[in-house]
């Protein structure tokens, strides 16, 4: 037993810092035309922008000084310069309280540490110079509201219930059949409503207060949400985080242990598949997986649209948006842009793995 419990802990270890075993090398994904999706029904598509509310706004201002894992409210200077200080302060600003919020504000401006960018803190003696419609309105965030429209013809409603059948391990039998009716009825789907699991359908469209939840746990949160509470997936917690905070590390032992790797040449996307965004040396192609170059992780729906969150940061929601928009933003941050697609191992892993289930 105890031979069997040492040769865990050195595959276990091994999976987590990268190294696979046995199997088949699959190139890196380096362009987004390489990726296609396994299914297309017809939609109609809203774009929304999606709000905090004020509410979350207040309590991220009052509750922050006290409770280091609550964000704070601040004004982001992307170009990594001030020049811009005074368009960032109209946008903000009640009328005629410009001056004095910009005296306020220089004041208060900092330099990152972690994001090398420079910020300054909305905080509570400003808010008597701050238009709330307008404070929401700089945090607002692209979202694709999504309706599956009722079949015309034979084969609109035999991919569409090909869709329903690929949510088999995220939606119960009695939902997936509730859904096939609504098909038979020749009603729309709301996808935010009707196609999520549950922790997608109550965040999507949705801010927190927080700083952490982040999109790798979005994306394994999609799969289940004990799955993305598991000892060997959220195993560390982060001083001044909150819980739900999964690391890089973290993140790819959970791929490791539960999921199985496709290679998109061969195999096409599918119903909550995870896309692995990567930086990649640009003079190393062919280079080896590297959890620490991960750069993003989010879930792929259908149609080419994606479920994700952007970032650890309160100012980001959790949205469903084109996997070309997912791969614009990311490619711009990467000098070479890797991506790799991992699928659930639904029939094969149990929850907790057999090595990590001995460990504990």
């Amino acid at each position: 037993m105890i031979r069997k419990i040492l040769f865990g802990i050195f595959l276990y270890q091994s999976t987590s810092l990268g190294v696979v075993v046995d199997r088949p090398i699959i190139p890196w994904t380096l362009k987004q035309t390489e990726l296609h999706s396994s299914l297309n029904v017809a939609i109609d598509t809203n774009l929304q922008l999606i709000k905090p509310t004020w509410d979350q706004i207040l309590m991220r201002i009052y509750m922050s000084p006290k409770d280091q894992t609550v964000e704070k409210v601040a004004l982001f200077f992307p170009e990594n310069n001030l020049k811009n200080v005074g368009p960032r302060i109209f946008k903000i600003a009640l009328k005629g309280a410009e001056a004095k919020l910009m005296q306020k504000v220089v004041e208060k401006i900092v330099l990152d540490p972690e994001t090398k960018r420079y910020t300054a803190e909305v905080s509570k003696d400003v808010l008597p110079l701050i238009d709330s419609n307008k404070v929401l309105a700089y945090f607002a965030t692209r979202h694709y509201q999504l309706a599956i429209l009722p079949p015309k013809s034979e084969a609109s409603a035999t991919a569409i219930y090909n869709l329903i059948q690929q949510t088999d391990g995220y939606l119960s039998t009695k939902k997936r059949l509730a859904l096939k009716e609504m098909v038979k009825e020749g009603k729309s789907i709301n996808v935010d409503q009707n196609l999520l699991p549950d922790f997608a359908k109550r965040n999507v469209g949705q801010f927190n207060i927080v700083k952490g939840p982040n999109c790798f746990h979005a994306a394994l949160s999609f799969q289940g949400e004990k799955f993305s509470k598991l000892p060997f997936v959220n195993a560390k917690r982060e001083e001044g985080y909150d819980a739900a905070m999964i690391n890089h590390d973290e993140l790819w032992t959970a791929l490791q242990n539960a999921f199985y790797e496709v290679n998109p040449g061969k195999s096409e996307l599918k119903y909550g598949d995870i896309l692995v965004f990567s930086e990649l040396d640009k003079h190393r192609e062919d280079a080896p997986f590297d959890f620490r170059r991960i750069k993003h992780a989010s879930t792929y729906l259908f149609n080419g649209y994606m479920f994700s969150k952007g970032s650890k940061s309160a100012n980001s929601p959790y949205i469903i948006r084109p996997l070309t928009e997912e791969w614009k933003y990311w490619e711009r941050d990467s000098t070479l842009l890797g991506v790799k697609v991992f699928r659930r191992a639904f029939k094969n892993v149990r929850d907790i793995p057999l090595v990590v289930q001995e460990l504990f």
